[in-house]
């Protein structure tokens, strides 16, 4: 028995889900509740506020609402977006010329009291300042999602989680103290780095490499869950406490107090540490995990010590263990061979496209007419009927088919929306956002689970954060194109919607399905897997196939690697987002 069929052995013995699987998916749980609040602090910290000018011969001391008074409209000029004046103070018939505020600006405060945008005065020519903070903030997360991937593979999941949840609080906390706008970019960045994908990622493989094939897609459904529980706890926050900005950004970053204890109660992969040479921490977790599940750890009746000892004792196990224990792969391998290549850079650009179409909508909920917390709690709570349609939907038509039709649907719906949304059809376009919301959910529940699905063992952590760097890359590049709503409405909904088309097709034509099918384990598997139709073809017809160069095969296993009869992998959002 060779080390892949050792590291199947165990894990088979271990069971689908038992108490021991549900407990460690549920300290991994929290790294996406978590995430969901900080990735969304933004919105609440920095919301966007209806403004005017101030007019010191209308408001002396006194604040009022925008547009109280006769006064102040012969003050504004018509179509000043709050960001002019009349040049020479209030004229009945507006025929004065109109400058930029002078004296400051006067904020509604009917549903937000305190924020950064009144403190920095971020509206109006400085309203890009704003977007820009929020980008700085998924940038970090694009390079957490790149450098935690690549960490994970190397040193381990569990540390990375752990240092990220520390890292997270940190800058978190520090960030409430911050009044200088340039210093509070730079702990910006920090903050997403860790906050928003430094531990997500590790966390989501940690599952799928110990539950089994059978829960895979309803674990993976539940990350999805628990991101936009986070969502709705920090809208929750935000709506009882808008007095305080900086109370309220405290608030969030306390939230990651809940990884501080995953060092001690999270364990690290048993696929980890077997590929990494480390059997015996490996068999020590297994035989714990066995204990929690009531079962006996055996491989083929026998006890796994037995085995894998007489296993050691083999010189060509001995010799498959030296290879994979010097054979190291890294993001070069994910761009040297040509199926990889391809998977790598279509599914990069579906992260990139599902998260730019999702945080998108979710970020402009709160921007519709009415209340902005219900509004915004609304837009999260589609996402639950979101969910229940991958679970029913994904076992029967595939991941492949149902991130194509939801991502298509999606994109058509996001382009219809500003047409729609005039005042004679605005709850035509506010449903329109919803179902564009809530088809953006499906694609993001299915490339969770369908990614690492097309992926080998060895690589699979690292592609997973090159995609979630994508992901972050797309969520960065929100704020700067709904700017572009300064200059046409209509702008910021044709591009998300654009993007999203045009990654259906690339899916539809260049990605197989996973459905029913075991997950690769090697290189080798990957780039073979086009020609396995056309060499059993020639095998029956007594041909021959020409010789090709080999990619090499690690003996590296996963917990992956067992067949996905029973549910495909459709896992969660975001993730994010």
């Amino acid at each position: 028995m060779g080390v892949e069929l050792e590291l199947q052995g165990i894990l088979e013995g271990l069971g689908d889900f038992g108490p021991y699987q549900k407990f460690q998916h549920f300290l991994h749980l929290l790294t996406w509740l978590t995430a969901g609040v900080h990735v969304i602090s933004f919105v609440f910290v920095f919301p966007k506020m209806d403004h005017r000018c101030l007019v010191e011969q209308v408001d002396g001391l006194q604040v009022q609402s925008p547009n109280e008074t006769m006064a102040l409209a012969h003050s504004i000029p018509p179509e000043s977006n709050g960001c002019f004046i009349s040049e020479n103070g209030p004229q009945e018939d507006n025929s004065s010329s109109r400058i930029p505020c002078p004296n400051g600006y006067i904020y509604s405060s009917a549903y937000f009291q305190s924020s950064r945008v009144t403190e920095w005065d971020l509206v109006c020519e400085r309203e890009w300042m704003g977007a820009l903070l929020q980008s700085i903030f998924l940038f970090g997360a694009l390079v957490g999602a790149f450098v935690s991937g690549q960490l994970a593979d190397k040193y381990g999941r569990k540390i990375v989680v752990c240092l990220s949840g520390l890292a997270q609080l940190l800058f978190g906390c520090v960030a409430v103290l911050i009044s200088n706008y340039f210093a509070f970019a730079i702990i910006m960045f920090g903050y997403g780095l860790f906050g928003a994908a430094g531990s997500v990622v590790p966390a989501i493989t940690l599952t799928m490499e110990i539950v089994g094939p059978s829960r895979r897609s309803f674990c993976g459904i539940l990350f999805a869950c628990a991101f936009s529980l986070g969502l709705t706890i920090a809208c929750s926050w935000a709506w009882l406490l808008p007095q305080s900005a900086q109370l309220l950004q405290l608030i969030f970053a306390l939230h990651s107090i809940l990884l501080l204890g995953h060092w001690w109660l999270m364990d690290e992969s048993i696929c980890w540490l077997w590929t990494a040479g480390q059997n015996e921490k490996a068999l020590e977790i297994a035989k714990k995990a066995a204990r929690w599940n009531g079962l006996e750890l055996e491989i083929g009746g026998k006890e796994v010590e037995v085995v894998v000892g007489s296993n050691r004792n083999d010189p060509e196990v001995q010799e498959e263990v030296k290879v994979a224990e010097r054979k190291t792969f890294g993001i070069l391998d994910l761009f040297k061979y040509p199926q990889l290549r391809l998977r790598t850079l279509v599914m990069m650009y579906t992260w990139f496209t599902a998260s730019t179409l999702y945080f998108g909508l979710t970020y402009n909920s709160v921007n519709l007419s009415g209340n902005p917390y219900l509004s915004f709690i609304f837009n999260t709570l589609v996402e639950l009927p979101a969910n229940l349609i991958v679970i029913w939907l994904a076992p029967k038509l595939g991941n492949k088919i149902l991130l194509c039709g939801s991502l298509i649907s999606s994109g058509l719906a996001s382009i219809s929306h500003p047409f729609l949304a005039q005042a004679e059809t605005v709850m035509i376009g506010k449903m329109l956002t919803i179902i564009a919301k809530g088809l953006a959910t499906i694609a993001f529940n299915i490339i969770n689970g369908y990614t690492p699905e097309l992926f080998p063992t060895v690589v699979r952590n690292t592609a997973l954060g090159l995609c979630v760097m994508g992901s972050r890359a797309g969520a960065a590049l929100v704020p700067q194109i709904n700017l572009l709503g300064n200059v046409a409405v209509e702008a910021p909904s044709i591009s998300f919607g654009t993007f999203s088309c045009l990654a259906s097709l690339f899916v539809v034509f260049l990605m197989p399905e996973t459905l029913n099918k075991t997950m690769p384990q090697t290189i080798e598997e990957v780039e073979h897997s086009v020609d396995m139709k056309q060499l059993k073809d020639e095998q029956k017809s007594g041909g021959e196939k020409e010789e090709q160069p080999q990619p090499p095969s690690a003996s590296s296993s996963s917990c992956q690697s067992q067949t996905s009869e029973t549910a495909p992998a459709s896992t969660s959002t975001q993730l994010s987002n």
